[in-house]
């Protein structure tokens, strides 16, 4: 086996501004470039492994608002709920999660977290509201489908396909039972 490595000529030049010292980078390579986001900016930005260049586009969610996104308060470590604040936390504030892209896609896929109630009726809620935006390589926001409160899917089971991507179901006793995953897969078209 033989590894060689090389470091990029200008790689990951930030154009605009990382959001509360964002260190969670995505990153996705589709054809010449590396598309890379931040979790909690709007921003895509594009590298040409062709030319070294960077540039970026904002890409908002329909359902995330911006001024929702906010740092995690983390200066209480002693606090005896620490974790379940951090839980509430990824519940409660919205994020851009991660990107996808499939060869053969004409679509750049990103999964937004959007704000979801950590509790309803004094009970721990147990679904979280996503959507997935669809991006062309130019970076323009092409359209995005929700999965709020009712979905039946999971966002965490996520594939990019050529046609769209496939999205696990929410598991049942049965499933659980049984030791499997249901899949569906969304062909999607704009």
């Amino acid at each position: 086996m033989s590894i060689r490595t090389k470091r990029l000529k200008n790689s990951l030049n930030f154009v605009h501004y990382a959001y509360y010292n964002d260190q969670q980078l995505d990153y996705v390579l589709a054809g010449s470039f590396v598309y890379y986001m931040m979790e909690r900016s709007p921003f895509i930005y594009r590298y040409s492994l062709l030319n070294g260049k960077t540039d970026s586009m904002k890409v908002n969610s329909e359902f995330i608002n911006e001024r929702e996104i906010k740092p995690f308060d983390d200066l209480d470590f002693t606090s005896t709920n620490f974790y379940e604040k951090i839980i509430e936390y990824n519940y409660k504030i919205p994020k851009y999660q991660g990107l996808f892209y499939e060869k053969g896609s004409s679509y750049i896929m990103r999964v937004n977290s959007i704000a979801t109630p950590y509790k309803e009726k004094g009970k721990k809620v147990n679904y979280r509201n996503y959507s997935i935006s669809f991006i062309d390589t130019n970076m323009n926001y092409v359209g995005e489908i929700p999965f709020l409160k009712d979905s039946i899917y999971n966002f965490f089971n996520f594939m990019p396909t050529s046609k769209g991507f496939i999205v696990a179901y929410k598991q049942t006793k049965e499933d659980i039972r049984l030791n499997r995953t249901r899949l569906c897969e969304y062909e999607v078209s704009f």
